[in-house]
């Protein structure tokens, strides 16, 4: 993944913050790295998934100090 892959990254970015809506911005640019990700490291039969899949969200005043 050279230069041109996090340039177009970046570009999904800042698409998404001139639109107003950074959320999609970054979203896109979380998809095309997934993406990108997963054409050069391709999962095989035999590979196990070593990280739960769940998300966790906590809102500013639930982190730690």
């Amino acid at each position: 993944m050279g230069d041109k892959h996090w340039q177009e990254v970046r570009d999904l970015i800042i698409q998404g913050i001139k639109k107003g809506n950074v959320r999609d911005g970054i979203c896109a640019a979380i998809e095309a790295c997934g993406k990108a990700l997963a054409a050069h490291f391709p999962s095989r039969p035999d590979d196990i998934n070593e990280i739960p899949d769940r998300v966790i969200s906590r809102s500013l005043d639930q982190r730690a100090p």
